[in-house]
């Protein structure tokens, strides 16, 4: 029983050292207009950026559709 418990013990702070430092990639600062919105983070030399965030940032909405795994960016039409 001890032995099981110091495995999950040591499972738990692998799993959290590898989340807390992003799994070796670098976070990176993003902005929208001046504000800093969630962070992004740089994988295997591509910056990933929080689409959601920044798109709402920007006033689109944003929509999931779970079926097709793909995200629709709609804003709205520049005034006539």
């Amino acid at each position: 029983m001890r032995r099981k418990l110091l495995l999950l013990i040591a499972l738990f702070l692998l799993l959290g050292a590898t989340y807390a430092t992003g799994a070796g990639g670098q976070f990176v600062k993003v902005f929208v207009n001046g504000k800093q919105v969630q962070s992004g983070q740089i994988i295997d030399g591509s910056t990933m950026l929080p689409l959601r965030a920044i798109a709402e940032a920007l006033g689109a909405r944003v929509d999931w559709d779970q079926a097709t795994y793909s995200a629709k960016i709609t804003t709205q039409a520049p005034p006539a």
